[in-house]
């Protein structure tokens, strides 16, 4: 928390510090209450896709309190980023993760092999307006691994569509890059 002279005290440690690696954060009022609320990915295991994201409601003094049954509990985002996709004035939810399962072989030392299986989704959830999400069904992505995305007006229609930026590789391990734009044509 900011003082207002520039000086911060820790505010979230009691409430997040027993909760392992963190992935990924993400915070916007997904409650219509005026304060920043948390989306946490948190990581259990040795392996990307194990973990899981759970949603953090703010009491408006700095207080988080775990919301016990979310549709992306047992998921384990990558990133994830809030915007209003829907054009109903609530925040809803863009998760990104990836599974990448990576093999090498060497060939008589002379040259390598290398592979990339990528594993990746792309979830849309649109908030309920009280802090609750439900999937969209009806959306599709194109799954790309080492995913982020924003949400912004680029075709100046008065929606908020979604810009996905991504790389993936091919059979030899050289990697480019994709970009994409999911056009939200509900104006």
């Amino acid at each position: 928390r900011n003082d207002g002279g520039g000086n911060f005290s820790d505010m979230l440690s009691a409430t997040f510090q027993d909760l392992g690696e963190i992935k990924s954060a993400a915070f916007a009022d997904v409650d219509g209450d005026g304060d920043q609320d948390a989306l946490i990915s948190i990581k259990s295991g040795t392996e990307p896709e194990e973990g899981t994201t759970k949603l953090y409601l703010n009491d408006g003094q700095g207080q988080f309190t775990e919301v016990a049954e979310t549709p992306f509990e047992g998921i384990s985002a990558q990133r994830a980023v809030f915007g209003d996709f829907d054009g109903d004035g609530d925040a809803d939810l863009v998760i990104f993760g990836s599974r990448q399962i990576f093999t090498s072989y060497l060939n008589d030392q002379r040259s390598m092999i290398y592979q990339e299986l990528p594993h990746p989704f792309i979830r849309l959830y649109y908030n309920e307006g009280n802090g609750s999400f439900s999937e969209s069904g009806g959306t599709s992505f194109i799954s790309l691994p080492q995913s982020a995305a924003a949400f912004t007006d680029l075709d100046n229609d008065g929606d908020t569509d979604i810009l996905q930026i991504g790389r993936h590789s091919d059979s030899r391990g050289i990697y480019s890059s994709r970009v994409i734009l999911y056009l939200n044509n509900t104006h």
